[in-house]
């Protein structure tokens, strides 16, 4: 499917569509279906207004599919590593002995290691890549199925605890908090939360900038 729209809006989305799961950080920290599709709906508003008409015709889609990649999960065993990484397992912070880039970090942790401790900022760089990709194929389908997978990826990044060991109290006594926090405690609070959109920026370094989120976010889990 070709759309002209698309088209002319391509360049200013490319600027928009990481900060997609983001936008909303300051507000909230974590994410059950309900909050994954509120931010996926409320994020097109920070669309530079060039490309803000595209995502605004499919905003629905971008809400109901920011969930589709935890659905994946159930029939794809490679999936779950891809929305977390435990980053408190690689030295103290702000672990400076983890490589940030992919191969290093495989050759130096090895590869399974690596990939049991969560690939998180390094998926959200790959499904970016795969976005672009898509874009410049001009092919409006799959761009919508990967913009809502890079919207899923980055705002898990953004939950506290997707980046640590510790990511269901289950060390410390507090075993089920993964649960009540991303999910329960949003939609519980959900009429009292009032969400700001920041308008979107260009990000020069996309791994730095996920790897930055992803120390942001880690700060806060024992908060």
């Amino acid at each position: 499917m070709r759309d002209k729209r698309f088209s002319r809006a391509k360049g200013s989305i490319l600027v928009v569509l990481l900060l997609l799961g983001c936008l909303l950080v300051s507000e909230s920290y974590g994410w059950g279906f309900f909050a994954h599709k509120w931010i996926g709906r409320t994020a097109v508003d920070a669309v530079p207004a060039q490309a803000r008409p595209f995502f605004q015709q499919h905003r629905e889609y971008l809400s109901e599919h920011a969930i589709d990649p935890d659905l994946w999960r159930k029939h794809d065993p490679d999936e779950g590593v891809r929305h977390y990484i435990d980053i408190d397992l690689y030295g103290p912070y702000p672990f400076d002995a983890l490589p940030r880039d992919l191969a290093k970090a495989r050759q130096k942790f090895g590869a399974d290691t690596v990939n049991e401790r969560g690939i998180g900022p390094w998926w959200v760089v790959k499904t970016y890549n795969d976005l672009v990709r898509l874009m410049r194929k001009r092919d409006v389908d799959s761009t919508l199925v990967k913009a809502a997978a890079l919207c899923h990826y980055v705002s898990d990044l953004c939950v506290p605890l997707h980046t640590t060991e510790n990511y269901d109290g289950q060390l410390t006594g507090n075993k089920g908090i993964h649960r009540r926090f991303e999910a329960t405690m949003i939609e519980m609070y959900a009429d009292s939360l009032k969400l700001t959109v920041r308008p979107a920026q260009r990000i020069k370094d996309p791994l730095a900038f996920i790897f930055d989120l992803v120390l942001r976010s880690y700060s806060l889990h024992q908060k």
